[in-house]
């Protein structure tokens, strides 16, 4: 099996369904998996049966989140103000718009709707939230440990 193979079959499936709409990515991966199941026969082991679908994920992710093609980034920044159309390389090629996880639903960025930007941006405010509360959590124990005098959670412990 040669990642090539995959690669495209991944471009080309994800852009059948970013052409439909909302999608789930686990579908995409099934769709791919069958795709390839000339590949997955040569496979006798699950481990390594897995490991190929592990692959696909991960291909997957990283073309989900490549930026938009370049000549339909370029057609998009015609007409738009200044500001906003110097971030346009920054808009990846799918959105998500619902809770994350096995079924999270996505949707290519050129077809989304207000609505489906602003279901993105309700997501990543909350994970903004649960990172502030992290790093929150992350500079409180280092002020514990300095004022207990202590060198790690493990010494705090061994102290008391």
């Amino acid at each position: 099996m040669e990642s090539k193979l995959i690669k495209q079959t991944v471009a080309r499936v994800l852009g059948m369904h970013a052409m439909k709409g909302e999608f789930e990515k686990r579908d995409v991966a099934v769709e791919i998996s069958r795709e390839a199941d000339f590949a997955l026969k040569k496979f006798s082991l699950r481990d390594e049966h897995d490991m190929l679908l592990d692959y696909i994920m991960k291909e997957l992710t990283i073309q989900m989140r490549a930026p938009l093609p370049a000549s339909f980034a370029d057609r998009l920044r015609l007409g738009l103000p200044v500001e906003y159309a110097a971030r346009v390389d920054k808009l990846q090629y799918c959105i998500c718009v619902s809770d994350r996880g096995r079924s999270a639903k996505h949707v290519a960025s050129w077809r989304a709707q207000p609505s489906d930007w602003r279901a993105n941006a309700a997501l990543k405010n909350h994970l903004s939230q649960q990172i502030a509360e992290s790093r929150d959590l992350a500079r409180d124990t280092a002020e514990l440990l300095e004022e207990q005098g202590a060198d790690s959670l493990e010494a705090l412990c061994e102290k008391n």
